[in-house]
């Protein structure tokens, strides 16, 4: 018990866990109850993030997950935003995006791409919106890729659209 401190009766004190570092039992702040006297309620909260992202919260999201999401938005507004590219890939994900996180435009329409595989070559045609291949549409080139090797590529990467990280 050495270096350890130690009540008058001679048992050893505990260390008292600081709330303080993580945000407390309360969520945020120092864990005061003057804290979360002065802390939003969560009907604040809600109207601030649908001030903010222009929709409601999901109903089922914390009080503390949405004030770090506020404070997060006030920081990268202060910074001037973030970076117009990061804001059209999201565009891309999310909810009315195509899904693919590579603007479809980088192959134009009408391409024709070929790929030998097993000692077959085979062609895929690049249209508006998406590819032809044995006669089929298809969304993605990873699914052509899959069809053609009976498990999971990349579709980029198969048809040598991509290379490796460690090829530069």
């Amino acid at each position: 018990m050495d270096g350890m401190k130690q009540r008058a009766d001679g048992t050893p004190e505990l260390a008292q866990r600081d709330e303080s570092r993580r945000g407390g039992a309360t969520g945020g702040g120092t864990g005061t109850p003057a804290d979360a006297a002065t802390r939003p309620d969560r009907a604040a909260l809600r109207a601030e993030w649908a001030a903010a992202f222009g929709t409601p919260p999901h109903p089922y999201l914390s009080e503390r997950f949405l004030a770090k999401a506020l404070a997060w938005q006030r920081q990268c507004a202060a910074a001037g935003g973030f970076p117009r590219s990061l804001g059209k890939r999201l565009d891309l994900i999310g909810p009315g995006g195509s899904g693919r996180t590579q603007p479809a435009a980088s192959l134009a329409p009408g391409t024709l791409l070929a790929r030998e595989w097993n000692g077959r070559i085979h062609h895929v045609e690049v249209l508006e919106d998406g590819f032809r291949f044995d006669g089929r549409s298809f969304r993605s080139l990873s699914a052509i890729a899959r069809r053609i090797t009976g498990t999971p590529w990349s579709g980029p990467r198969f048809f040598g659209l991509r290379r490796r990280k460690a090829d530069g």
